[in-house]
């Protein structure tokens, strides 16, 4: 099992707050479900001024000083070196997160590869094969 979440967390540190979290089989299911849910935050923080459900004036631009979380989490996303490189990690057993903040809170996207869980067997692949 890979247990996978995404956090919020007070700039100061002082509290925290799981947004959303699953457990998955295998480091490419995990990282796929990282990407869609850093995805979905990042349309939550982020919103497109046209979505229907987003009420007229409800958004204000934000000062270029801020640094910009959502366009962080769309970016590693989008990042073909940085998925591969995460999943290496995954398969080496490796922990992988990214860290964003703004000017509210840090956001986590933490992927952990439980060690002492029993994965499945590749189907080909036997004990015998592989010593």
């Amino acid at each position: 099992m890979i247990r996978c979440e995404i956090a919020a967390h007070r700039l100061d540190l002082s509290a925290y707050w799981p947004l959303y979290a699953y457990e998955a089989d295998s480091p490419r299911e995990a990282l796929r479900w990282a990407r869609w849910q850093a995805r979905r935050l990042a349309d939550r923080l982020d919103p497109d001024p046209q979505a229907p459900w987003v009420p007229a004036g409800a958004l204000r631009p934000v000062p270029e000083s801020v640094p910009d979380a959502p366009a962080e989490l769309r970016g590693w996303c989008e990042d073909w070196a940085a998925r591969l490189e995460a999943m290496h990690l995954l398969m080496e057993g490796r922990q992988v997160t990214l860290a964003v903040y703004d000017d509210t809170a840090y956001y986590t996207v933490t992927v952990v590869p439980d060690p002492f869980h029993a994965t499945k067997a590749t189907p080909g692949i036997t004990r015998e094969a592989v010593s």
